[in-house]
């Protein structure tokens, strides 16, 4: 009676296929959630050891020499009224959700190395013989006085 129908064919992904979509939705939702967890709100930067540190917990790690850093020629620039000065087209580094660290051509196609979170005041400190460093701050009179305090013998501060 039932001799001449064949048997379904299942439509359904074999289970290699299913294992795999699971494994790529886990490496997606954990890069996601790495970047809304681990991003930081603000620049986190410290001066100890007669360095310059930003550690922003596992995005971005960078250490500049305080008596490298020519805080008497330091810019202190306003975002909201100077959008040129934004980042533009990364080199190499973290583009994450508000957080951009690393090389960057900014906006007006200068280079910097930089640091910005949220922050609406940016401070560019030029070095010798190497590209400005520009990181967001809350309070760039707090930053330049802590940075001249921690390299007071240089002549370039």
């Amino acid at each position: 009676m039932f001799e001449g129908i064949p048997d379904p064919v299942c439509n359904n992904p074999s289970g290699r296929g299913k294992i795999l979509i699971g494994i790529v939705a886990i490496v997606v939702a954990a890069g996601v959630l790495r970047l809304l967890v681990f991003t930081p709100e603000y620049v986190p930067w410290v001066i100890s050891g007669g360095k310059l540190q930003i550690h922003a917990r596992f995005i971005w790690s960078q250490d500049y020499p305080v008596c490298d850093l020519q805080t008497s020629e330091a810019q202190i620039v306003e975002l909201n009224r100077d959008p040129e000065w934004l980042p533009g087209k990364k080199i190499f580094g973290v583009n994450a959700p508000n957080y951009d660290a690393g090389d960057f051509y900014l906006r007006n196609g200068k280079e910097v190395e930089l640091a910005l979170a949220k922050e609406s005041v940016a401070v560019i400190l030029p070095r010798e013989g190497k590209v400005p460093v520009m990181i967001g701050v809350t309070d760039a009179a707090a930053f330049l006085s802590a940075l001249r305090a921690a390299c007071p013998s240089s002549p370039r501060s």
